[in-house]
């Protein structure tokens, strides 16, 4: 099969094309020789290295000379094609590096450099050949680091010092990419940091992010790897970190001149690209030295020390998770939630005052956007809700410390009434992080509750929690007692359907557990002395709340308590007054 191909780019091109856009006389066996060739072409040692750099020169030609060209069906399926052949080249190039020692350490500088200026080149053609350069970016990035482990094999003085040299250009060069890419302009307003080319920016940074995750990802050996974190990262880490906060400050400030789809497209993937980095390198310099001899850069990932060091990225962060750009946001939900699990120090009290910092901000940004997104759309609540159990996961006293304070004006009361508003405004989709929320707070010692304040929250976890129990079918969902707008018309899942019973068992048995029996069950029994158009599913979500935290209930009822007895003789008289109501229920 081998010989029907010569090892040339053409025979490559025609492999890959074969493969992956089949004509129509293509038959399946013809297909099945070029995925054949294809993988051992993938096999081979270095000589296939340049037949790899050939495609990229190749595609990169093409695509170039037919960027300004009218997109017609014709055109678009030629770079769609060029695209591909180019990643599948870069793909088989990642590969190769991964083999320990396919490129001499002489040669491998010289290598890494045609891999950045490829990842610039196509990172500047167009939007959809980013990935290309994302994964030659990431080429680079693992070469650098894995050379780093080669200079151990060439003890011979002068390229002791290689592969961390090496490392450190990488660095240097991909930061200067990004730092070209900004612009500081002058206005009425004072100086404003813009972006001059997004696309070449967000190469330097995924250059960035691609090194720290082939330090996590690539380098096994341990040995390597302190060497890498303590040599590189550290002494990098403040300009790495800094660069990422000022690339976001950038895009916020340019927000009003990015005016076309494609460019706004590129400047989400920044702001991803910033985030990801950030939250990697935060967390290869806050690795602790295993020796004694390094005195270098180490920072906590935490609320405290990104607020205090880098504000912009910390403001920014928090803005985005608001944003219903859903890419946006996501990114934003993972960099917050690892910050908020992130080391901690022994100054608690600065510590705490990071995480007021970030709840502050939570708030600010989610009431003040325009629309208040986070109250329109359920996925952004959502995301805010998660950080919020992140925060308080963190550290409970950052919600109770002083809440013994002036209620009005104290800023926990106004966290705890904004993550129960933002509950209630999409019971069905926030029961979980909600009922997550509660329990935390349920988790400070006895001694120091406030149990009006703990009480008055579980008793509003019940009410979304029957608000959701009532959401469970289709219905008349939306016109019972318990109206759940957000409820949408998705077709039923019967899996999706047993997790949230689970999920809203969990969080029904959690209030009883909070509020004991006595106030649980008065809850439970005004449930059923609903009356209206929609009892019958009144009493179906009070069955439901019963059924749920029946371990509990049978202990109070083993304790003999007048409540629980008071209790069932009124639903036993319930019962005996609506026998059809009751009658033919399925609970």
């Amino acid at each position: 099969r081998t010989s029907m191909y010569a090892s040339n780019t053409e025979t490559i091109r025609k492999a890959v094309i074969q493969l992956y856009f089949p004509s129509s006389s293509c038959d399946a066996h013809a297909r099945e020789e070029a995925n054949s060739y294809i993988n051992s072409f993938t096999a081979e040692q270095s000589s296939s290295i340049p037949i790899c750099i050939s495609l990229l020169d190749e595609s990169l030609h093409v695509l170039s000379s037919s960027m300004h060209e009218e997109q017609d069906g014709s055109n678009g399926k030629n770079r769609r094609t060029e695209r591909t052949i180019a990643f599948f080249a870069a793909n088989a190039l990642k590969t190769k590096v991964l083999k320990e020692n396919i490129i001499s350490v002489e040669d491998i500088e010289e290598f890494i450099t045609k891999m950045l200026n490829f990842a610039n080149e196509f990172a500047t053609t167009d939007e959809d050949s980013f990935a290309v350069a994302r994964k030659l970016a990431s080429v680079a990035a693992t070469s650098a680091a894995l050379a780093v482990k080669q200079q151990y094999q060439h003890r011979d003085g002068n390229k002791e010092e290689v592969g961390i040299g090496i490392a450190t250009n990488l660095i240097r060069f991909a930061g200067e990419n990004t730092s070209s890419a900004l612009l500081t302009t002058a206005n009425n307003n004072g100086d404003r940091l813009i972006i001059t080319n997004t696309r070449k920016q967000t190469c330097g940074i995924e250059i960035l992010k691609a090194f720290a995750e082939a330090i996590e990802e690539d380098v096994k050996d341990g040995r390597t790897r302190t060497q890498l974190v303590e040599r590189v990262c550290k002494p990098s880490g403040r300009d790495v970190l800094q660069l990422c906060s000022s690339v976001l400050l950038a895009v916020h400030q340019s927000a009003d001149t990015i005016d076309n789809r494609e460019m706004k497209s590129a400047a989400t993937n920044a702001v991803g690209a910033c985030l990801e980095c950030s939250g990697l390198w935060f967390e290869a310099c806050s690795k602790e030295s295993d020796s004694t001899s390094y005195q270098s850069y180490q920072q906590l990932f935490s609320p405290c020390d990104v607020s205090e060091a880098y504000p912009d990225l910390f403001s920014n962060a928090a803005m985005f998770l608001s944003s219903l750009d859903d890419k946006r946001g996501e990114t934003a939900l993972q960099f917050l939630v690892k910050m908020c699990s992130g080391g901690q120090s022994t100054d608690y009290a600065r510590e705490r005052f990071g995480n007021l910092e970030l709840m502050k901000l939570l708030i600010h940004y989610a009431t003040v956007c325009q629309n208040k997104p986070c109250f329109t759309s359920w996925t952004v609540a959502s995301r805010v809700l998660q950080v919020f159990v992140a925060l308080v996961e963190r550290d409970v006293l950052t919600f109770t410390e002083h809440m013994k304070d002036d209620a009005n004006s104290n800023v926990q009361h106004q966290a705890i009434e904004f993550v129960c508003t933002l509950a209630e405004a999409f019971p069905k989709e926030t029961v979980e992080p909600f009922g997550d929320f509660c329990l935390m707070i349920n988790t400070i010692k006895k001694n120091e509750r406030i149990e009006a304040c703990r009480d008055h929250l579980f008793e509003r976890l019940i009410n979304v929690c029957c608000i959701a129990s009532a959401s469970r079918k289709r219905s008349a969902l939306k016109e019972n007692y318990f109206s759940d707008e957000s409820a949408d018309d998705e077709e039923y899942d019967e899996d999706s359907a047993k997790l949230r019973e689970h999920v809203l068992t969990d969080a029904f048995d959690t209030c009883h557990g909070a509020l004991g029996g006595e106030k649980y069950l008065t809850i439970v029994s005004n449930l059923f002395h609903q009356n209206g158009n929609h009892q019958s599913k009144v009493v179906d979500v009070a069955l439901f709340a019963l059924i749920a935290a029946k371990y509990g209930i049978k202990e109070d009822i083993s304790a003999a308590n007048a409540h629980v007895v008071q209790f069932f003789m009124q639903i036993f008289t319930s019962i005996a007054n609506n026998e059809a109501l009751f009658f033919s229920h399925p609970r």
